[in-house]
């Protein structure tokens, strides 16, 4: 899987990409990917949290480095990378690319029991509005409405419900 860092913190000394919400379930980081890369950058690192409150130490940006990161029994995953220059002409990068294997489970099965919403199983709307092609039971409700007289909102004037 890839995650596209998009918060993007440009400041005079550095360039700071962050994740705000948390990347779920990393089994292990394979790689990542710099996009827009120019200029001469003093320093590359990165620091990770679990829960966004506690970081780990500075560590320089490298894929063994990164590939190193335990992820056992941790959910969420929080990723703080800082590219620093000596002044704000010296270098420049767009976009952070972090790419991963992931926990989630597929199933490995398929529900046929699933409807395709899209398609409507070959029908279309209008046939699933009669009430003679709907499974199930329902009440044969009647309601009349009554306009009212002063707006343009229906009053409920009789009920007749057939149901038991």
């Amino acid at each position: 899987m890839q995650y596209i860092f998009t918060d993007r913190r440009a400041y005079i000394t550095s360039i700071e990409f962050r994740n705000t919400s948390p990347i779920l379930n990393i089994e292990k980081i394979k790689s990542f990917r710099e996009e827009g890369l120019v200029g001469k950058f003093i320093n590359k690192q990165f620091r990770y949290s679990f829960n966004n409150v506690d970081w780990s130490a500075w560590n320089t940006l490298s894929i063994p480095k990164l590939v190193s990161i335990n992820f056992q029994d941790e959910t969420n995953f929080f990723l703080h990378i800082k590219y620093t220059r000596v002044k704000i002409i010296d270098g420049n990068i767009e976009s952070f690319y972090l790419t991963y294997d992931s926990r989630s489970i597929t199933p490995s099965y398929q529900d046929s029991s699933i409807i395709d919403a899209n398609t409507l199983q070959g029908e279309d709307g209008e046939y699933y509005l009669d009430r003679s092609h709907q499974i199930g039971p329902f009440t044969d409700l009647e309601v009349f409405n009554v306009a009212d007289v002063s707006s343009s909102i229906g009053v409920y004037n009789e009920r007749t419900d057939s149901s038991l």
